[in-house]
């Protein structure tokens, strides 16, 4: 940045940007003939696809990139599969690092991630150096459970709730929390990894930050635990709650 530099940030003026090895080059105006070439910090931009045995969902897929670790110029990116399995729209820029690769739909996960045409590594996690990164990420189906029910209101079907399904207490990471809302008929069906869960229904709470402990706290001790298996299909009644 110009202002930790010696120079006056006043008497400095920018002018054009380039890129150049994907980073950003700013030409500045330091008020004699002297030039400065400012650069950004290095980034990493994503092109691949992915393979999968099975057929993808029919109204596709999206693939989560999770990042781990501290820093401030670290995001979650989120990259969508079209037909044929590449990498979607345009291409993403994401800071270097590790990330770890989910799927948006239950039924599928990463098994393993290829970078640059290195042999895959087995598992959902990758880092990402600078620079134009190749990807391939192998699919796999995933056995999982059907959690179905009815949200109600004074033993009156409502439709419309927020439902979120939150990991139990000493789960840990084995499972993740999912979302969903009740059908016109105060139904819902949900596909999610085997595991312990606490379901609740929450009057207009679509805006909550469900990934949050202490957000969902409050709704926790009225809320219903089920344990989800394999290839099973749990049934399973709510109450909704109003928002706190």
């Amino acid at each position: 940045a110009i202002q930790d530099t010696f120079l006056n940030p006043e008497a400095v003026k920018v002018g054009q940007a380039r890129m150049e090895n994907h980073q950003v080059f700013v030409r500045a105006d330091v008020g004699g003939d002297m030039t400065l070439p400012l650069s950004a910090s290095p980034t990493a931009v994503l092109i691949g696809k992915a393979t999968s045995e099975v057929p993808l969902p029919a109204d596709g897929l999206t693939l989560r990139f999770l990042a781990e670790g501290q820093g401030l110029d670290r995001s979650d990116v989120s990259i969508r599969l079209d037909e044929n399995l590449a990498f979607s729209g345009a291409e993403k820029t994401v800071a270097p690092g590790r990330y770890r690769v989910s799927a948006s739909v239950p039924e599928m996960e990463v098994a393993s991630i290829a970078v640059n045409g290195q042999p895959a590594k087995p598992g959902n996690a990758v880092t990402l150096p600078a620079g134009s990164v190749s990807l391939v990420v192998n699919l796999v189906q995933r056995r999982v459970a059907r959690v179905g029910g009815l949200v109600t209101e004074q033993d009156k079907p409502r439709s419309g709730v927020p439902i979120y399904l939150l990991p139990a207490a000493g789960t840990g990471a084995a499972v993740a929390a999912f979302e969903d809302q009740s059908d016109s008929d105060g139904s819902f069906s949900i596909a999610v990894k085997a595991g312990k869960y606490i379901a609740v229904a929450i009057e207009n709470g679509y805006d909550l930050e469900y990934a949050k402990p202490d957000v969902m706290k409050p709704y926790l001790a009225a809320g219903t635990l089920f344990e989800a298996a394999p290839d099973k299909k749990v049934q399973i009644k709510l109450e909704v709650q109003p928002k706190q």
